[in-house]
């Protein structure tokens, strides 16, 4: 039921009915698919004119379609219909192939791209507190574990309806041999799952734990590729790197030996069950009889194996996925910062000044203040400098005043609104130069706009180029600024960099401008006419 209640809290409203209609098709298709071996039955029986009063019964019902169809013998009968129930099984099962692939994209592409909304309208301090590594494993591996799982409950319930729909079959056809077969089959199953379930649920806390370290070392090791190389670390990184795959090989490995286990100890034990009671029927019943119940039992087999390996091999991949399960049904109900809403009227703010009323801050699990009972009036036209020795809360202090942290008590106020309750208008008149500049892979157009060309103004563009003393930068690359400027700006200078920083800041045509060293890596010449431009 647990299990049930974390796929409902994954799954989102709009693919309920579809995961429901695809379950159904399962079930459809195990029926036909329990049909089609069923029919096998009378058809032994009449090949070897053996005697079965439930299958004179099951003729009786036919008998006006076979008359209709004026043929010969029951045989011939069967056989067609054999065919025709493969036939319509086959064409279900190719649109089932085509639905449950479109669905799992789409619903891999849904779950994915919500979580990242979620990730991102969290506020500032949850991007803090998690690492990034954390939540890229969550978004790209955990997704596609949950997918893997719900294909495995889907494959759990259908093929267990089909192996019912088969032992009904087999119980009417000879209920002892196949009760004696049930019962040894689940004393095999029960001692191995007695013996792997936790091995199973440890490797997939194993694999997952490790995911999120491989990630964290290859963002570590491209993001301080300088520094590796200049103190020779590519093997030691390499190395860490190495012995977190080969951890989650280990435990994909593993679970994938165990997965295939099964197949082998239940293949000896049909064919063990076959051989002996072949030995054992020899010269106490009727050939015919004989030789319909192996026909019978094989025919069965030929499915049941193949469908008792599904089935454990989805609980299996149940187990084995359960994590993630758990993982990403706290994620994906993580309650969205709802203070910072979309205001339907833009309001006109900052006319006159900002104030820090009575204002103190904390970190969670802190007990020194950072900021405590601070008061600062911050008038629009001010050019205000914020110095002081490291740690003494600069940082801070520029995180509340861009509303991405909030007080613990008192109020930041713009004019006569809480920053809190406008933080959209507040936002859009900020522009922020940071001291960690973050370029995207990109052009250097879309470096400025932020990927955001919906009111793209390219005079404007050249306006802020030319202010932040790009212009020349600019004219000597081969596309000019639509050219591609490599993850983290990495064609550009420390010094291009905090420039195309500065130009994006400009863009926004902000009231405020708060600059981190904004010109630590510029020459004296362009850092005073920088100044001088701002």
């Amino acid at each position: 039921m647990k299990l049930f209640k974390l796929t409902n809290n994954i799954i989102p409203q709009i693919f309920i009915f579809k995961t429901k209609f695809l379950f159904f098709l399962f079930v459809l298709s195990s029926f036909l698919e329990v049909l089609g071996i069923g029919l096998f039955i009378p058809f032994l029986t009449e090949l070897t004119n053996s005697e079965f009063s439930f299958i004179e019964k099951i003729k009786i019902y036919f008998i006006p379609i076979y008359e209709y169809l004026n043929l010969n013998n029951w045989i011939s009968f069967f056989l067609i219909l054999i065919v025709l129930t493969f036939l319509i099984k086959n064409l279900l099962l190719a649109f089932i192939a085509y639905y449950e692939n479109k669905f799992v994209e789409n619903l891999t592409v849904d779950l994915s791209s919500r979580l990242l909304g979620i990730y991102l309208n969290q506020n500032y301090l949850f991007h803090k507190k998690f690492n990034s590594s954390e939540l890229i494993r969550n978004i790209n591996i955990e997704i596609s574990t949950f997918i893997v799982f719900l294909k495995n409950l889907l494959v759990l319930i259908a093929q267990t309806i089909f192996i019912f729909g088969i032992l009904i079959i087999l119980l009417l056809y000879n209920a002892e041999i196949t009760l004696l077969t049930i019962f040894i089959f689940l004393i095999l199953m029960f001692c191995y799952n007695f013996f792997t379930n936790k091995t199973i649920d440890r490797l997939g806390k194993l694999r997952l734990n490790n995911s999120d370290i491989a990630i964290k070392h290859l963002q570590q090791s491209f993001g301080a590729i300088k520094e590796i190389k200049i103190n020779n670390l590519e093997n030691l990184f390499t190395g860490l790197y190495k012995t977190v795959c080969q951890k989650i090989a280990l435990s994909v490995s593993m679970y994938s030996f165990l997965q295939q286990l099964p197949r082998l100890i239940i293949e000896f034990f049909i064919i063990f069950l076959a051989c002996a009671g072949i030995i054992f029927s020899s010269g106490k019943y009727d050939l015919s009889l004989i030789i319909v119940t192996i026909g019978v039992f094989s025919i069965t087999a030929v499915k049941l194996i193949p469908s008792s390996l599904k089935i454990y091999q989805s609980i299996q991949g149940i187990v084995y996925c359960l994590p993630s399960l758990k993982v990403l049904s706290k994620q994906l109900n993580l309650k969205i910062d709802t203070r910072k809403k979309n205001n339907k009227k833009k309001i006109d703010i900052f006319s006159k000044h900002i104030t820090f009323d009575k204002v103190y801050f904390k970190y969670q699990n802190q007990k020194k203040h950072i900021l405590k009972n601070f008061n600062l009036k911050l008038c629009r036209g001010e050019k205000v400098a914020i110095v002081g020795s490291s740690g003494v809360g600069k940082t801070t202090f520029i995180e509340l005043l861009m509303g991405l942290i909030y007080p613990n008590k008192g109020k930041i106020s713009v004019d006569k609104y809480k920053i809190i309750d406008v933080l959209n208008d507040f936002h859009r008149i900020i522009g922020y130069v940071p001291q960690d500049i973050y370029l995207i892979d990109d052009t250097v157009l879309n470096n400025i706009t932020l990927l955001d060309n919906s009111k793209l103004n390219k005079k404007f563009i050249n306006e802020v180029i030319k202010k932040s003393k790009l212009k020349t930068t600019i004219n000597k690359l081969p596309n000019g600024v639509n050219t591609i400027i490599g993850e983290r700006g990495s064609k550009f200078s420390a010094g291009q960099r905090q420039r195309l920083a500065i130009a994006r800041a400009l863009y926004k045509k902000p009231k405020i401008l708060v600059l981190d060293e904004p010109t630590s890596s510029l020459d004296k010449f362009n850092e005073n006419q920088i100044i001088n431009e701002i």
